[in-house]
């Protein structure tokens, strides 16, 4: 029964109909109904429903149903499987492309800090003298440019 309503819901008015409910809900229910014309209409339609739905034939699945929908299942299981074999290797395949490139990327990252480094860049780099900062900055720089251009070149051939 609706709690915010004496009324009792369909769900409870169907348990009512069936017997599916407590002998509490029953004499609950019952009582309600006897002083109730809306749940009695209610409750008339479900007994008309549920009479129409007796007399109606009952039809005759066809022999090969069970073949055809385990069949539809297998193939439609085999299909999903496929999928998410496809994607799966999809996913390796990304996962590994992408390690692959950072571990490449963190190679000539270490080896341009290590020739910058023991090249004596860093050095000149550090004694550039602030009058002098265009000129010596930009054939220092082209010079770093060229050292890990050949680098990667290495690398990547």
């Amino acid at each position: 029964m609706n709690k915010h309503h004496l009324h009792p819901d369909d769900r409870h008015l169907q348990r009512f109909l069936n017997n599916a409910c407590s002998e509490l809900e029953l004499k609950k229910i019952g009582r309600h109904i006897q002083g109730c014309p809306d749940c009695r209409t209610r409750l008339r339609a479900y007994l008309e429903m549920e009479s129409l739905l007796d007399e109606m034939p009952l039809l005759q699945a066809p022999e090969d149903i069970e073949d055809k929908v385990m069949g539809a299942i297998g193939r439609e299981s085999r299909e999903q499987s496929h999928r998410l074999r496809e994607a799966s290797a999809r996913n390796e395949s990304k996962r590994r492309t992408r390690w692959r490139n950072e571990l490449v990327h963190g190679l000539v990252a270490t080896a341009a800090t290590y020739v910058f480094i023991s090249s004596g860049v860093l050095g000149k780099i550090m004694s550039i003298n602030a009058a002098q900062w265009g000129d010596d900055v930009q054939s220092k720089v082209a010079a770093v440019e060229w050292i890990v251009q050949q680098i990667s070149m290495q690398l990547f051939s």
